[in-house]
Order: C-alpha cells, then structure tokens, then sequence
C-alpha cells in the first residue's frame, strides 16, 4: 500500500525514462481516445498502466468536454467501501531530473469539474510524489468553496490560493517544477495561481515518482456525485537552457518597483538590488516557464541597480552583469 499524506490522502505516478537528452523529453502524453487503447466500458484503473488506490469512481466518458473524443474522470461514484475516502488513480513515471540532466518538468492537463446533483460536493486534488512515495506537494479543486488550493508536505495542510474555478468551465493546469532548485508554479490557463513554492520543505529525494488525480469525499456519509473530467495529459522534461538574463524596470511609485526578468524559457532566475554596484541584496529566485517574469520590489527603497543572476543550484551561483540602472 501506498503511504498517503495524512490531510490530503491521495497518490499517484506517470510513465519514465532514462535516456539523457540535450532537448526535451516526453514522459506522458495521454489524450485517452479509443485509438490509443482507452475503453469506456471499463474504468480507467487497469487500462493502459492506470493504478488506483481507493474504491470510489473513474473511468472514461464520451465527449464529456463538449469537444468530441475522449475524457477520463474521477468521482461521481461513491466508493463501494465507506472506509475509503478518497479515490486516487495515476501512471507510473519514476524519472530522476537532476541526474538525468532535465531538471525543468513541465506537467499539463485540461480538466473541467462537474458539480453534484445529489450528495455533497468534494475534493479533486492532483499530487506530486517522489520515487521513494513520497509526498512532496499538491494542487486542489475545493467544489465546496470553489477555491483553488495548494498543499506542501509541511503538515500545514490545504491552503487557499487567491483564485476560484467555476463549474462546467474547461481550465489548463500547467505546473512548471524546477528540481534543481526545488521550485515549483503552477497556473490556470494563463493566470499564475501558486508562484515559485518548494517542492519540498523537508528532506524527502527531490525525484519524480508520479504526478496523479484524485477525488477527496469530504463527507463519508454523503458523497457527491460531482466529478472531474481531464484530459491531454503531458509531462515533459527538459534541460536547463542558460542564457544571460536581462532586467528592466518597468515602474516605481513611492518604495515599489516593478523590474522585469527575461531570458530563456525553462531558466530560473535571481534578482539583486545595489545602490552602488558593489554591495548587493538578494531579492530572490524565480521559476520562469516562459522566460519572463516581473517582479515586485518593496524592501529595496535607495536601489539604483538590479541584475539578473542564473540560479544554477545552491553549489554554483554564477553572478552576469546585466544592469538596469535609472536616476
């Protein structure tokens, strides 16, 4: 059995590789039509490498998007044993990052959540575990507050990002995770909702195991029978592409500056403040899936300067003198 983080209790794993590449790697990408073997007389556990753990309901569902195709879901439901609150199905991945040399991982789906006719209404959350089953962080879909919420495996439980989802409505979920740095983000569409939180606040082996779905009953005694529909399912890896960041600022009202970082898609990048170019302030590190990012500076009020820094991992941290200066 799966060990399963206490508050959030869901597990999951997708598809690997071992092969070092200089480009990116597909390690997943799943669009569960009926070509690529998906049935939909048959629950998604035992179809294609799904696993599951719990006993409450999954499977595949003819456009459930509204689209055509395909979508897999998980809910709807309840589990045929009342112990069992929570229904998690995933796909083995095991890939090391770090040691294969494409620390970037990129994981996407869409998904939409249908809201209950009868019951309650739940949790679908998405979890990422390491090779070891390990806990290392989750994205969650409260359908009782509609709040988008996040966990880390810092036994503080679920908290509530800043954004809402609505039911019926297709979303992308991209989460962009840096393992090298131990960095993670995560947007909805083209909204960042989580920026730039570890992947791991404790010791656990910054690898990935898995990164799967699953469905929280909040109350045993009344499950709901709402569900989430997902599909085109990718993880990608990639390597580290460094190239020299630039900074611009962009404003400055009072103490605040706003200073934009470019560079290379996939790059993670720090930013420093001096008001003399010799004595610097850290002003943090940044995950940027697009290579651009801006950055709000509110503790640096005498700043002159900013530069761009590539974080390359806390054992080489190569300074560029990339300067942005302004009267």
């Amino acid at each position: 059995m799966r060990h399963l983080f206490s508050i959030l209790a869901i597990s999951c794993a997708v598809l690997g590789t071992s092969a070092k590449s200089e480009s990116a790697t597909t390690l997943s990408q799943i669009d569960f039509e009926a070509a690529n073997g998906y049935d939909p007389a048959f629950e998604l556990a035992g179809q294609q490498g799904w696993e599951i753990e719990g006993s409450g309901g999954n499977g595949l569902l003819e456009d459930g998007f509204g689209t055509g195709g395909q979508q897999a879901y998980v809910g709807f439901y309840p589990p045929t044993n009342q112990a069992h609150q929570f229904t998690t199905t995933w796909t083995p991945l095991n890939f090391d990052p770090v040691a294969q040399q494409q620390p970037i991982v990129v994981f996407s789906t869409d998904l939409s959540i249908r809201d209950s006719m009868e019951g309650g209404r739940d949790d679908f959350r998405w979890t990422v575990f390491n090779q070891d089953v390990e806990h290392l962080f989750t994205i969650a879909f409260d359908n009782s507050t509609l709040n988008v919420c996040y966990a880390l495996n810092d036994n503080q439980g679920i908290l509530p990002t800043s954004w809402a989802f609505e039911n019926e409505v297709i979303y992308t979920l991209t989460v962009a995770m840096d393992f090298e740095n131990n960095l993670w983000s995560a947007y909805l569409n083209s909204a960042e909702i989580v920026s730039n939180q570890p992947i791991s606040t404790t010791n656990a082996a910054l690898t990935l195991g898995d990164i799967g779905v699953g469905w929280f009953v909040l109350d045993t005694q009344n499950p709901g029978d709402n569900f989430m529909l997902f599909d085109n399912y990718t993880v990608r890896a990639m390597p580290r592409r460094p190239s020299e960041p630039s900074v611009r600022l962009m404003s400055r009202e009072g103490d605040t500056s706003t200073v934009r970082i470019s560079g290379q898609p996939g790059g993670t990048f720090a930013l420093q403040a001096s008001s003399n170019l010799k004595d610097w302030i850290d002003l943090g590190s940044w995950l940027t899936p697009s290579g651009e990012l801006d950055v709000t500076d509110t503790v640096s009020d005498r700043v002159v300067f900013y530069r761009a820094q590539i974080a390359t991992g806390a054992q080489d941290q190569q300074l560029l003198a990339h300067f942005s200066g302004f009267p």
